[in-house]
């Protein structure tokens, strides 16, 4: 990756990840676990997280910090650009993480639950430590989860119904969840 693409792209864009880490991993998206491995995911205390603590594999910061930076690469770069012309495999990659069907994906930030209840009322589905209204997982853990979203469960368009409540509840005047911008 030139260095001026770095250097100007560590100024531009604001991602979980550097961009001295998405550029490599975007230019190869197989040598980069976080893009080339799915994970086993479950819910924990008051999130969901992967199975395997430590495991490095597709998350939600690797989402948006990714798509992120397509976006300003794709923008920012002329056509016939070498760096540009990777975008579409590594697209494509992500896709097919999207496409994992035991992937879910924290909302990072917290809600109360109470109030969540009340707003969607009975569960799609209730078990041990957690309940789901439709793609939305909400753990039972405390009253203020950090929900999660099921990426199986959306509909073709990556919508539920139950997220305009939940971005609501969510504060930051009902702004949407970086996974929701990335999706």
């Amino acid at each position: 990756v030139p260095e001026s693409i770095v250097s100007e792209a560590s100024r531009a864009v604001r991602t979980p990840w550097e961009p001295s880490r998405v550029l490599p991993a975007l230019l190869d998206p197989a040598s980069a676990p976080e893009l080339s491995g799915d994970l086993r995911w479950r819910v924990h205390r008051d999130r969901v997280s992967p199975v395997e603590e430590g495991t490095v594999g597709f998350t939600e910061s690797t989402l948006v910090s990714v798509v992120a930076m397509m976006a300003w690469l794709a923008h920012r770069l002329p056509a016939g650009d070498p760096v540009r012309a990777v975008l579409p495999a590594a697209l494509t990659t992500v896709r097919e993480r999207l496409a994992n069907p035991d992937l879910m994906l924290s909302l990072g930030r917290y809600v109360n639950l109470p109030g969540f209840r009340k707003v969607a009322g009975t569960p799609s589905e209730v078990a041990d430590g957690w309940e789901r209204y439709g793609a939305v997982i909400m753990a039972t853990h405390d009253n203020q989860p950090a929900p999660g979203i099921r990426m199986a469960l959306l509909d073709a368009s990556g919508e539920d119904p139950y997220l305009p409540a939940l971005r609501a509840l969510a504060g930051e005047a009902g702004a949407p969840f970086t996974v929701e911008l990335a999706l």
